[in-house]
């Protein structure tokens, strides 16, 4: 996975001829309502005049490390993941020249 800063960082462009920002900014805004509606330790910022949309989602994991590595010990550890998703949806302007 690339790195920036020493976490995992991954920046796409995609341009989507004729759709406007609006649009764009309502579907992004969608599409994080519909992924991220079962955490509940989350945070989300919407600005549609910027057209940033941004999520902060802290994952429990725990269930997926109960297990000890070394025996079959249940643990009562806790551990979580962290991903922070931001989507900047800009209109695209071009230039005859």
């Amino acid at each position: 996975m690339p790195l920036k800063y020493n976490e995992v960082y991954v920046e796409s462009i995609i341009e989507l001829p004729n759709v406007s920002k609006t649009e764009l900014f309502s579907r992004a805004k969608l599409a994080i309502q519909k992924t991220f509606t079962s955490s509940k330790m989350g945070t989300s910022n919407y600005d549609s005049e910027a057209g940033i949309c941004i999520i902060n989602n802290f994952y429990d994991i725990s269930d997926m490390t109960t297990l000890s590595a070394l025996g079959s010990n249940p643990s009562t550890d806790q551990y979580y993941f962290n991903a922070l998703l931001s989507i900047v949806v800009k209109d695209v302007i071009f230039f005859a020249v």
